[in-house]
């Protein structure tokens, strides 16, 4: 019965209102606990269940036979359907037992049977209604009559689509595999479910091609989800954290979207992707730092749009990465690689200013770092606002009260919007980190120190592994042909006839678009 109501001492503090919550608590305790008693003639699964969900005020137990004898129906009132409940379970056993029908597992030939009461239990707190027809837990069916509140398929809210599927995903999981269902109506799909978390007990869908994804690849998903002890999983990057083993890299080791057309792009290169049952985005494993900045692009018109469209993304990252670092060795240590005219002038913007370069850049990337984390964690219309006022009013009084230069200024505003040029945030939030230790090492040692955590940065980089693969590949291992055709630029698509070999596929062919190649049903080029 739990804990009885704490005793009031003081006479002056006991009101009429006190002893009506009491007596209240006291009631719901005792009704309680008069749910978990069993009653005559139940059998020992109903027993058990009702010790151990018989506390809760949305449980029922339903003696369809109204004589003590069952059948017993016995579910969570709020995740059941009522009108499925009605109609697919009381009339038709209600019609069953007036006409004496013997075998009432017949009325429900799609209903599974419960190999143990722990299945039973999970079952109805998942939305199952168990119909309990005999004393052995083999005698207990489980008949599916979920209800779950989601909302409609919408357009996706964090990936923008100019041209192109406006749908993304919801947070119920079978939308979500019905989703990805229709881009591929091929034999050849698979989907593997698990469940994780000892409490929440998380329902997670490995899917991919059987015949395309590298060997070994699912495999070591599956280890991977075997090894993750936890109480409940919320979002899918904290199974990408598990499969990390534990990673301290600021880098994303897997990624993430919310849009079907982005997975079956993956599916089709070779890849897996993770869903989380009540979770909206999908993880794409394996992946690499070119991921991040390429896209389907399927918008784009040809090639060489594309190839210039991803180097304006890579030269964005790269100055959003280096740009502080690169500004403070060349204007406080090391002036001797620019012209002595542009040495001069900006000599000439910085008459005045109160503080070194160092500092002064050091200080614009902490504010303008604020700026941009307020933008994101803000509504739309304040988060717009937000970022208006932080590089427009904020920068030009700045620059006005000559707290800081103008090459300050336009540093912090590359920085700002090449850390935006990425396609995925979570690969933007490492950008945005690691300028500050190149930025360190510059200020302390110039363009030495430069050098060195660039250095450093690639031998992190390189010594990561995203499910296997080298995270810098096709860079490092070195692949020309993958590196020029799917990471600098793109092939036009009736000569796009190979899959990206960095993912090592099992069929490299992904044909073409003018049906050169014969295409298996349902399989998207590459």
């Amino acid at each position: 019965m739990g804990e009885p109501p704490i005793p009031r001492t003081g006479a002056t503090d006991l009101t009429f209102a006190d002893i009506a919550a009491d007596a209240e608590a006291l009631i719901h305790r005792c009704e309680a606990a008069l749910r978990a008693v069993p009653r005559p003639g139940e059998p020992p699964l109903v027993r058990q269940m009702r010790a151990e969900l018989g506390s809760n005020d949305d449980f029922r137990v339903q003696d369809a036979g109204q004589r003590g004898s069952g059948p017993w129906l016995l579910y969570l009132h709020p995740v059941v359907d009522p009108q499925r409940l009605r109609q697919e379970v009381d009339a038709p056993l209600a019609a069953a037992l007036r006409r004496g029908q013997a075998r009432l597992d017949d009325l429900w030939p799609s209903a599974d049977r419960a190999a143990t009461s722990a299945d039973a239990v999970l079952a109805v707190l998942r939305g199952n209604v168990a119909i309990v027809l005999g004393p052995a837990p083999s005698d207990c069916l489980l008949y599916d009559v979920t209800h779950q509140p989601s909302r409609a398929v919408e357009q996706p809210t964090t990936e923008r689509v100019v041209v192109g599927p406006k749908v993304a995903f919801v947070e119920n999981l079978e939308t979500n595999l019905a989703l990805q269902r229709g881009w591929f109506p091929d034999a050849s799909l698979r989907v593997e479910t698990v469940t994780v978390g000892r409490r929440g007990k998380s329902r997670v869908a490995v899917i991919y091609l059987e015949d395309v994804v590298r060997p070994g690849l699912v495999p070591l998903i599956r280890d991977g989800l075997r090894r993750i002890r936890t109480d409940m999983i919320r979002t899918s990057w904290q199974i990408a954290e598990y499969l990390a083993a534990g990673s301290l890299t600021t880098f994303p080791l897997a990624e993430s979207t919310e849009r079907p057309d982005k997975v079956a792009s993956a599916l089709s290169d070779g890849r897996a992707a993770i869903f989380v049952e009540h979770c909206p985005f999908a993880l794409l494993l394996p992946t690499s730092v070119f991921e991040f900045q390429t896209d389907s692009e399927s918008a784009l018109p040809g090639p060489t749009v594309t190839t210039f469209i991803r180097f304006l993304r890579y030269l964005g990252t790269f100055l959003a990465l280096v740009a502080p670092g690169l500004t403070v060795s060349l204007l406080s240590s090391n002036p001797g690689p620019l012209r002595p005219e542009l040495a001069s002038a900006l000599a000439v913007t910085r008459v005045g200013l109160p503080y070194p370069v160092f500092p002064e850049i050091l200080l614009m990337m902490i504010v303008v770092d604020i700026f941009n984390e307020a933008t994101a964690q803000a509504p739309g219309g304040v988060g717009t606002a937000l970022s208006i006022v932080g590089t427009l009013i904020i920068g030009q009084i700045s620059v006005s009260a000559r707290l800081v230069s103008e090459l300050v200024m336009i540093v912090a505003a590359a920085t700002s919007l090449g850390s935006f040029l990425t396609l995925r945030y979570q690969f933007s939030y490492s950008v945005r980190i690691w300028k500050y230790p190149i930025l360190l090492l510059s200020g302390v040692t110039g363009l030495f120190g430069w050098v060195a955590a660039m250095l450093f940065l690639l031998v992190h980089l390189s010594s990561l592994k995203s499910a296997g693969a080298p995270y810098l590949s096709p860079l490092a291992p070195m692949q020309p042909r993958s590196l020029l055709y799917h990471v600098a630029s793109r092939q036009p698509r009736p000569r796009s006839t190979a899959r990206p070999s960095q993912w090592r596929p099992r069929d490299r062919s992904g044909g073409d678009m003018n049906g050169s190649q014969e295409q298996r049903s349902g399989e998207a080029p590459s």
